[in-house]
Order: structure tokens, then sequence, then C-alpha cells
């Protein structure tokens, strides 16, 4: 004899085989929520059945139910899709997969235990947009990680990219992350490129950002490029580095090629040496150039920063025997000794 359960009414229908099952009143509190929708969703059309007659109502509160261990054993299980339910729901929810309470209520319904359900999810289309990243994990031979660990990685990263001051709405989207995960990129890592990052950022000089596009870090995909992980860290750590010592020379309106930039960088030249160095070279560097026609010798910036920056000992050679010249026809101070060395006695710069 076939039953059907009222769960608005917590009660089992009896209804005469070969009729239509009853439908149910909704006035009462559903126990399982969203369960008879999901039943009348997925036959929007069945009738009630009209033959009232043949239907009999089990009401399991009813105190002259006999059947108490009957009553009490669909109640247990009852209680146990029911919690299996709520527990499901509330977890991938918190995973963003809400959408997916349907499908967890139909498999609670057809008897499956929580942790069957959770696998079987993983195997839905939504679950696998929502951790693409552990689809590209998979393709590249790494580890698939569990939704707690892929959830924490994203939250790291969210959390290095605030706390530079990215702006609000820039790389920190889930969809963001896939790739990072996928390719297993650690927050460690990130965090060097968003410092990069973030100098470029909130550095309004526009010494450094000129520098930046001639060194091949264009204005509108700077950051972009520094978080791309296909573009190498420690080249772009170069480029940066490149870029401080070309705006040095910038602020001093002079130019800079990247070889140049790229030789003093290799050197370890920092930006606070470069800056030294070319205050320098701005105000000797007419002087001396002047000198060098004067007595018929070429001297350029180029001498200046090998011996600055680059610590040529002939480079200093060259401009200290120039600089005798001009005391010698002068029988007495260079000028560059007193006034474009900015107080420094011959041979220091």
């Amino acid at each position: 004899m076939p039953y059907k359960y009222d769960p608005y009414n917590n009660r089992y229908v009896w209804y005469e085989e070969g009729t239509t099952p009853p439908t149910f009143d909704r006035s009462g509190e559903e126990q399982i929520p969203g369960w008879t929708d999901a039943y009348t969703d997925t036959f929007p059309n069945q009738p009630a059945s009209k033959d009232l007659a043949k239907t009999k109502v089990i009401d399991m509160d009813d105190p002259n139910y006999n059947n108490s261990s009957s009553s009490s054993t669909s109640s247990s299980q009852n209680a146990d899709q029911r919690n299996a339910y709520e527990t499901l729901k509330r977890i991938f929810e918190d995973y963003g997969l809400g959408s997916l309470s349907s499908k967890i209520l139909d498999y609670v319904q057809q008897g499956y235990g929580p942790d069957t359900i959770s696998l079987m999810l993983q195997d839905t289309p939504e679950y696998k947009t929502r951790f693409a990243g552990n689809e590209s994990r998979k393709k590249n031979n790494l580890g698939v990680l569990s939704p707690a660990e892929y959830l924490s990685l994203e939250k790291t990263y969210r959390q290095v990219l605030e706390s530079a001051g990215m702006p609000k709405g820039f790389y920190d989207s889930n969809d963001d992350f896939t790739k990072w995960i996928g390719d297993d990129v650690s927050p460690a890592e990130i965090n060097d490129r968003v410092q990069l990052a973030s100098r470029a950022v909130n550095n309004s000089d526009s010494a450094y950002l000129d520098s930046l596009r001639e060194y091949g870090l264009g204005n509108g995909d700077l950051v972009a490029a520094m978080l791309d992980r296909d573009r190498a860290l420690p080249l772009l750590q170069k480029t940066v580095r490149e870029a401080e010592i070309g705006a040095e020379a910038r602020r001093q309106g002079l130019q800079l090629s990247k070889d140049r930039a790229g030789y003093f960088e290799s050197i370890g030249v920092t930006a606070d040496q470069a800056a030294n160095a070319y205050q320098s070279i701005g105000a000797n560097l007419g002087t001396l150039s002047n000198l060098g026609s004067i007595y018929g010798e070429e001297y350029g910036q180029a001498d200046i920063e090998d011996e600055l920056l680059g610590r040529s000992g002939a480079a200093s050679q060259k401009r200290a025997q120039l600089q005798g010249k001009e005391t010698g026809s002068f029988s007495g101070q260079s000028a560059v000794g007193q006034k474009t060395l900015g107080g420094k006695s011959r041979g220091q710069f």
C-alpha cells in the first residue's frame, strides 16, 4: 500500500494504489525547507487526488497511532535527513555554492549520506567552476586542494593585495585567483609582485613612470604585468631597479639608456646611490665637458657615470688629468673642485 509523506504537517498519507498521489496543504510548517517545493517543481502538473474517500491520513502525532516503532524510526530518519540537508546546505553556501541546495535536497531524499553527497556535488559544473583552480592543478600534475585549503589560499591572496593598498575591485575576486592557484603561485611570490606593483601605482613621480614605460612596462597594464606570473619575477624586479636608476638621471635633465641602466643595476647600484651620483653629475657635467673641449679631450656624462656609479679607476684618472690641466693653466684651483663638486675636494665626487 503506497504512502506519501506530508512534510508540512509531519504525517504520512495513504492513497489507493493506481490513483494519483495527493498534494498537501501548505498552511503548515514544512519540516525540511524546500522539500515539497522541489517535489512540486519536478512534477508541476500533478493533480490532486479527486477521490478523497480513498485517502487515509496517518497523523504521526496522534496518541492513538499504534505503530510506535515505525513512527519512531520514520521520525528519526526524517530528523537525520533534515540535519544532513541543513548542514550541507550551509557548508556549500559558505563555498559560494548556494545554488546547489536543490541538488543537496534531491540527494538527501534519495537516501545518500552526507559524505557521499559531498563527493557527488564535486562532479557538478557549479563546483568545478567555483574551484576551477583545482582543475588546472590536475592538468599541471599538482595535488588538488581541499575546499578549506582553497578558501584559505584565496583569503591570503586577498589580504596581501589589500595590505599593499591595491585598488578595490582589482585582483580581489575568486576568478582572479584561479590562475594563481592552478599554477601553484605562493602568497610570498604574490607579495613580492604586489610590492613592485604598489611602488609603481603609488609613485606619482613622472620621471619614474616615464622610465618604467621606456624600459618596457606600459602605464595601462603596469600592475597587471607585475602580477602576471608569465612574466618572470626576477626580470620584473630588474626592470623596476633599472627604472629607478633611470629616473634619477631624468630628474637632472639627463637621459640614460636601458642598457646603461641595466649595467649599473647588475653591479648593484641602488636608487639612493644613483640619486647622489646624478646630483653631482648634473652639477659637474657642463663644466667638465667644457674643459674637455678646451683641452682637446672628449669628456661627457658616461665618463662621470663610470667613475661614480661604475667605480672605474680609469674614469677617475681621466677626470683628474683634466682637472690637473685646468689647475696648471690657471695656477690656482680647479673650478670643478671649488664650485661644481658641492664643496668636495678634487678627487672626490
